[in-house]
């Protein structure tokens, strides 16, 4: 796993709307980490989502419960990008079917 820092500006020729993915895999000799956070601003508003997940067994953490959290991240991953992935087919098809979509209000 590779450290990565994507930010990407949404409007292509003013604005200030980005996303931004953070993600800082650390291994140690004490601990370990996989650091994540992808973060959406927009008009002077910031969402930040998390994606930790701990990978260090301190004090003898049920190794069940580690599964449990890296599962949870990865289910929160998995919807976001069902969410993204379905507004992308409905702006697909709009953008392929604009002339028959556009109506008339004169």
């Amino acid at each position: 796993m590779n450290k990565r820092y994507v930010r990407k500006f949404l409007n292509k020729k003013e604005g200030t709307a980005f996303v931004e993915l953070r993600a800082n895999p650390a291994f140690k000799a004490e601990w370990a980490e996989y650091d994540a956070h992808v973060k959406i601003a927009d008009c002077n508003r910031i969402v930040t989502l998390n994606f930790d997940v701990c990978l260090t067994n301190y004090n003898h953490t049920n190794v069940k419960d580690l599964k449990a959290d890296a599962r949870d991240k990865l289910e929160k991953a998995k919807i976001l990008l069902n969410c993204f992935s379905s507004l992308v087919e409905d702006l697909e098809y709009i953008n392929d079917n604009i002339e028959s979509l556009i109506t008339d209000r004169n």
